[in-house]
């Protein structure tokens, strides 16, 4: 399919949410703020909505980069607990699959796209003065995707991350220890027992900048998880299936992420392919692929188990997967259908079959 450039459909809105951000980004890129700030001096956002903590950092204390990064609840904090913890496990592998954030960075012109030079334009944004990284670019990430450009409606996150590090850094000049507002990271002592996080005064507004206050608050990093609960069908899907007439025989059920990205309306997604292959293998595997970002793995695994089942209008009397999170989203349907749901160390058949998949993709 053929899907628009990026920016290139915004409406009045749109152009005036970004010629507002970028204005503010002007003003923030004036702060320096990474002239004060490591990107482990990270602060946080109590949501006052949800009670979940978005993470700003900054980054620019190399003079590399210049950016500032408005990590996302619910990934924030689990993200950070990584960072901090196992600097080394955080592959570029690992960022992708893990961070919710979006990303204001000063740029060369040579270093922005098309669509970035475009959105000047667009918004009637003045160019920058001349200078080393002064044009602005905007990215977004989310677990399962390739860095891509943001829509109007994450601005909204980025702007309050910019206004309250500029409160950050007012109060942070005034407090009687400054050096209580850096975070260096202590192998010995372990990650921080608290984190400076700004909240909302009750009956304030977001937008309202000196309503928010800031104070240490507790961090339990051990239940700082991004939620993964394994996917349950509904009471109509189980019975859609268990009612099926069961076959003697095993399927093999398993899925996973694909190496290379496919473009979506939204940016370039890394799918989760899924299969249930019958080990006689009388018929080729038909493979499941999504890349849908609200649909887990394990809700992939379901729909391939359903396609596959109802295309064969019949259950095996034993199904075999090779990961916890698959084995109990199975729990319902093993109960209701009698089938055997088994957890094995690996699937002869599928591994095989996934391994050649993901070489042919690169990988």
């Amino acid at each position: 399919a053929d899907f628009p450039e990026p920016y290139s459909e915004l409406e009045r809105d749109g152009c005036a949410a970004f010629k507002a951000v970028m204005e503010s980004a002007v003003e923030l890129r004036k702060l320096e703020p990474w002239k004060r700030l490591n990107d482990c001096d990270i602060f946080g956002i109590e949501d006052p909505e949800t009670g979940g903590i978005h993470i700003v950092s900054v980054l620019g204390a190399g003079k590399d980069i210049f950016s500032l990064h408005m990590h996302r609840a619910p990934y924030a904090l689990g993200f950070w607990r990584e960072a901090l913890d196992d600097p080394a496990g955080m592959t570029p592998d690992a960022v992708l699959h893990r961070s919710s954030m979006i990303e204001l960075e000063f740029c060369n012109k040579a270093d922005l796209e098309e669509p970035d030079l475009a959105l000047y334009e667009r918004v009637g944004m003045d160019t920058p003065p001349r200078g080393r990284k002064r044009w602005v670019r905007f990215r977004t990430y989310r677990p399962r995707t390739f860095p891509w450009f943001p829509q109007p409606e994450e601005l909204l996150q980025l702007d309050l991350g910019m206004r309250l590090c500029h409160r950050y850094l007012k109060l942070m000049a005034e407090a009687a220890s400054p050096e209580s507002f850096l975070m260096e990271p202590d192998a010995d002592q372990g990650l921080p027992s608290t984190l400076k996080v700004f909240r909302l005064s009750d009956a304030a507004k977001p937008s309202e900048t000196n309503k928010w206050t800031l104070s240490d608050v507790g961090i339990d990093w051990d239940s700082c998880q991004a939620p993964s609960e394994p996917y349950q069908p509904s009471e109509f899907e189980l019975h859609q299936l268990a009612e099926l007439p069961k076959q003697a025989g095993v399927w093999e059920l398993g899925a996973i992420f694909l190496p290379a990205p496919a473009m979506t309306a939204t940016g370039p997604v890394i799918p989760v392919i899924a299969i249930a292959l019958d080990v006689r293998m009388e018929q080729p595997p038909q493979p499941h692929l999504s890349t849908d970002l609200e649909a887990s793995p394990s809700k992939v695994l379901w729909d391939a188990l359903k396609i596959k089942a109802l295309e064969a209008q019949a259950l095996p009397s034993e199904i075999h997967v090779s990961t916890d999170v698959a084995e109990s989203s199975l729990q319902a349907f093993a109960k209701l259908s009698g089938v055997k749901v088994q957890r094995v160390e690996s699937l002869p058949l599928l591994g095989g079959l996934f391994q050649t998949m993901a070489q042919g993709m690169g990988r």
